[in-house]
């Protein structure tokens, strides 16, 4: 697989996860803007990755981890659907929230990173 599809796919993990450190803290003002900033990022990247990386790990025989990848968008998504219906003051939510999100984003990354890169 090309290395510079795989460095772009490591930079935009990493740029996420610290976006979602940035969100997990208190007494953020512009929450809102950040979230959507964050999620601007994630979307597309997790919608790339499903179009065009793992049909080339499928090719590669990797039908298992492409397969527990996709769970995992799925579980993300729904992750950020729910923190899309806490109002950006209800800072106690997100707070709660948060963690969820980071630490299904962070074994997500883990485990596509150990596998292939």
């Amino acid at each position: 697989m090309g290395q510079n599809i795989l460095d772009l796919l490591r930079r935009e993990h990493v740029k996420v996860l610290s976006q979602l450190d940035e969100l997990q803290r208190r007494g953020i003002s512009d929450r809102a803007e950040k979230f959507n900033l964050m999620k601007n990022n994630l979307l597309p990247h997790m919608a790339g990755e499903e179009r065009v990386f793992y049909p080339r790990l499928e090719e590669r025989g990797l039908h298992d981890l492409v397969a527990a990848a996709r769970e995992e968008h799925t579980a993300i998504r729904a992750l950020i659907d729910r923190l899309n219906s806490i109002p950006p003051a209800d800072e106690g939510g997100w707070v709660r929230m948060m963690p969820d999100l980071r630490e299904a984003m962070r074994s997500h990354v883990d485990r596509e990173e150990k596998a292939v890169f």
